[in-house]
């Protein structure tokens, strides 16, 4: 499953999942419906101002994960990396306006991650009911 491929199936499961690892140690997931291929990456968006913000700090390790059908799901892990470009930041709210409105509060601004060392695994059950695994990685 190559790079468009991967965006493809996290676009149609609209929801999905952005995991990071608060202060504590534990684990923090929130839905997010965004991403985007930008400069050969896969990218998000997230505001200083918000906890994703801060655990991405203090540990850049994140998983996005997606279910891709009634018998399938999809984890991308890597690390994010701050990629914000104004350009990075006009592409994404070309791609999704509804950004602008979220990011009002404040005041229109939000930072452009990029992941790095990514790699893609997507699941998927056998008939027989086994988990069938494969992987990719994207970078």
């Amino acid at each position: 499953m190559n790079r468009a491929e991967v965006l493809k199936n996290f676009r149609n499961a609209g929801t999905f999942y952005l995991t990071t690892v608060d202060e504590e140690h534990k684990p923090k997931a929130r839905p997010y419906g965004f991403l985007m291929d930008y400069d050969g990456k896969l990218c998000f968006t997230t505001n200083e101002n918000k906890s994703t913000y801060k655990q991405l700090m203090g540990n850049p390790y994140v998983e996005l994960v997606a279910m891709t059908n009634q018998f399938g799901w999809l984890r991308v892990s890597g690390k994010a990396v701050k990629f914000t470009t104004g350009d990075a930041c006009a592409r994404a709210l070309s791609e999704m306006p509804m950004l602008a409105q979220n990011y009002a509060v404040y005041g229109g601004k939000f930072d452009v991650f990029a992941l790095k060392e990514a790699v893609a695994d997507y699941y998927t059950f056998s008939k027989t009911g086994e988990i069938i695994k494969q992987s990719e990685y994207l970078d």
